[in-house]
């Protein structure tokens, strides 16, 4: 009885139509917020397509195991042409001297262990680190463990999620912050042997209801008018609360002419491992006059993801050229 009811042609077309579906308002989103909510997740719901594929191909269900494998290859497609090709900039030979590395970590992923998130900083050793909400506790914790291996630091403790802190083992220049909804953000830049470079962190508040979703969006449109007064290279960096595949990122992103750090659909979770509720809301995102050469996720013993951390080289320019003569 139960194998007529799934072979009848009106059960595999009702079922067909629900995958295609699916996969269709994880591509052509519509400007409604629990579709977002549910895009957020297109790189587990492209996983489970896959799986189900093979589940179909089991029962020997061939129809609906093509229709799973094409929306699945669909998203796959989707998620790749979101972020930029993972061939781009890899196996690339490079100068380590105009080579800066740059890592983000948010506190409220590590709560519980402070000790660990700054063993973490200090053994990835980044040139350039970005630390959000942090509160008084955390500012002083920073400065009194930091201080003899980043030099420069800037530190905006808050006691609600708002707090920034920038630790350099470069020069900081010209650093200052400018609000957003009475939310401090951090611009300024950095003098690096080779380069200055250009920064902005960033904490985008998540949409969680029609007003903070239009906040949002008009955060990313003032950082991306910031940007479009840098000098390039320039880097932006932070919680951002929205996924590199989403319609808002894609559009701050060409607005700002900026390239993602994440490539192609590689695995943005420690040691490849994904956990399947977890979603990539913190970016670096790049100017177009610096190579991305690598981009990991970081994770603690007691904590699956603490931060992530990219590393950049200067693309040879008759600026930087003359730049990195006279320094």
């Amino acid at each position: 009885m139960i194998p007529k009811a799934i072979n009848s042609p009106i059960f595999q077309f009702g079922i067909s139509f629900v995958l295609i579906l699916g996969a269709a308002l994880c591509i052509y989103t519509p400007s409604y917020l629990y579709f977002k909510w549910a895009a957020n997740y297109a790189n587990q719901i492209m996983f489970s397509y896959l799986f189900l594929g093979f589940a179909l191909m089991f029962l020997k269900q061939s129809r609906l195991m093509f229709t799973s494998f094409a929306c699945c290859a669909a998203l796959c497609f989707h998620l790749n042409n979101s972020v930029d090709s993972p061939f781009t900039d890899s196996n690339i030979k490079t100068n380590q001297n105009n080579v800066i590395s740059v890592a983000h970590f948010s506190t409220s992923k590590s709560v519980e262990s402070i000790s660990e998130t700054i063993e973490l900083i200090k053994s990835h050793n980044a040139d350039l680190v970005s630390i959000q909400e942090i509160d008084h506790l955390w500012a002083a914790e920073l400065s009194a463990c930091m201080i003899e291996f980043y030099p420069s630091m800037i530190m905006i403790p808050d006691t609600g999620f708002c707090g920034l802190a920038l630790l350099s083992k470069y020069p900081l220049e010209s650093i200052d912050t400018f609000h957003f909804n009475n939310k401090p953000n951090l611009i300024g830049k950095v003098s690096t042997p080779y380069s200055k470079i250009n920064l902005i962190s960033s904490h985008t508040l998540p949409a969680k209801d029609k007003t903070s979703y239009n906040q949002l969006v008009s955060h990313l449109n003032v950082l991306s008018d910031k940007i479009k007064e840098f000098d390039a290279p320039y880097i932006t960096l932070g919680e951002y609360n929205a996924v590199s595949w989403s319609y808002e990122i894609k559009e701050f992103r060409n607005s700002s002419g900026l390239k993602d750090s994440r490539k192609g659909i590689s695995p943005t979770f420690p040691s490849g491992q994904m956990d399947f509720m977890e979603i990539p809301v913190d970016h670096i995102f790049y100017s177009n006059h610096l190579r991305c050469l690598d981009f990991e996720t970081l994770d603690g013993k007691e904590t699956s993801h603490l931060g992530i951390m990219g590393i950049y080289e200067f693309k040879p320019t008759p600026k930087t050229l003359n730049v990195s003569k006279t320094i």
